[in-house]
């Protein structure tokens, strides 16, 4: 235990000195403990760490060497990132981009330069600003289509692979199923292993009736 704990805070200080732009060599494969916590205190997490002290002056020594550890474990700083499926990262950004075009319609969100800049001229009339907006506001509404569109597209797609990936298990437990009751009436060959939940995993059914082995 106490050289799992001295190679955790042998841990913690690498992973402090390159928090502060230092590159050192982070010993994780020192100990078990250290490589069990590889993700959790260097990877994509976050992390919380308890210092447990006693107020009592008789751990006063133990009590300052938990706040020297906690301090080291406090200046390591991770930049965690939500692991995300790509198809539905783009379907939320789509949604989301829907979202906001759906509340710059409603509060009629456009500033005079941005008509401007659609006109290619500064100074405009009352009706051609009006109609400027009325094409803004058409240019919006298609691009909603078009996001809902790809947004269904991609949702499709992703229904189909999780409609392919059941349609493969369900193959898989029929031909598991063909194999037990084959091996009820037919002769067959089967592993043996020292672990008893690897045996008989890899089945081999004798489909003729007349077989010469050797």
């Amino acid at each position: 235990i106490n050289q799992s704990l001295s190679s955790l805070g042998n841990v913690i200080s690498a992973l402090a000195k390159q928090s502060e732009g230092q590159s050192v060599r982070v010993p994780y494969r020192d100990s078990v403990l250290t490589k069990l916590l590889q993700n959790a205190l260097g990877g994509n997490s976050k992390t919380i760490m308890i210092a447990a002290i006693s107020p009592a002056d008789i751990n006063y020594d133990e009590s300052v060497s938990t706040l020297r550890y906690a301090d080291r474990a406090k200046q390591i700083k991770t930049k965690a990132i939500v692991n995300e499926d790509p198809t539905e990262k783009l379907i939320r950004e789509l949604k989301e981009e829907n979202e906001r075009l759906k509340h710059a319609m409603k509060s009629g969100d456009i500033s005079t330069e941005d008509l401007q800049d659609m006109a290619g001229k500064e100074v405009l009339s009352k009706a051609e600003i009006d109609a400027l907006k009325k094409e803004w506001l058409a240019e919006m509404k298609a691009n909603m289509k078009a996001n809902e569109k790809e947004a269904e597209e991609h949702k499709k797609s992703t229904e189909e692979k999780v409609s392919e990936q059941k349609s493969q298990e369900a193959e898989k437990e029929t031909a598991l199923h063909k194999v037990l009751e084959e091996k009820k009436n037919k002769p067959h060959f089967f592993n043996l292993n020292f672990d008893p939940q690897l045996s008989g995993r890899l089945v081999h059914i004798i489909q003729k009736s007349d077989t010469e082995i050797g």
